[in-house]
């Protein structure tokens, strides 16, 4: 495994780190932060605009507390950190009593309506597309397998990739 990094995207042209790609027959990207850009400082902010939908004051931080209690009770269990926007949400009714299929659709609905492509990487894999190459995305976040596919798609990032 080869793991290239370019802290600035103006130093390398699309071209020129397409070209450094191609001779490997598979390719990974990040999604988040890679090929999708949030219009926020940090990830977090997010939970402002939800907590606005919702209508709950101080949504960001219970938000916030209710991923790191859900972090915790899965680490007891399984020895990972690891959650699900589910477990995640289960602990916001707990804390708030916003039913957490409310809150898990409202923060996907966010996600998807924020996310945008990153146009530096998107014309990177359009080039090595063009080559042939097989490229994967990945990711760690707790979104749902289906929200995120659904953000590449709507990022046009879809199966041509």
């Amino acid at each position: 495994m080869v793991r290239i990094i370019t802290d600035s995207a103006a130093d390398v042209e699309p071209r020129e780190l397409a070209e450094k790609l191609k001779k490997y027959d598979v390719i990974s990207f990040d999604i988040f932060d890679t090929l999708i850009f949030r219009p926020f400082s940090a990830p977090t902010d997010l939970f402002y605009i939800v907590g606005e939908r919702l209508n709950y004051m101080d949504f960001e931080q219970i938000r916030r507390q209710a991923e790191h209690e859900a972090r915790l009770k899965e680490y007891k269990k399984s020895g990972s950190y690891e959650v699900t926007l589910e477990q995640i949400y289960e602990e916001v009714e707990l804390q708030t009593g916003i039913s957490h299929d409310v809150g898990m659709k409202m923060e996907i609905d966010v996600e998807l309506e924020c996310c945008m492509p990153n146009p530096y990487m998107f014309r990177v894999l359009e080039l090595l597309r063009k080559e042939g190459k097989t490229i994967v995305c990945t990711s760690d976040m707790y979104l749902p397998e289906e929200t995120i596919n659904q953000m590449l798609k709507n990022n046009e990032y879809n199966n041509r990739h």
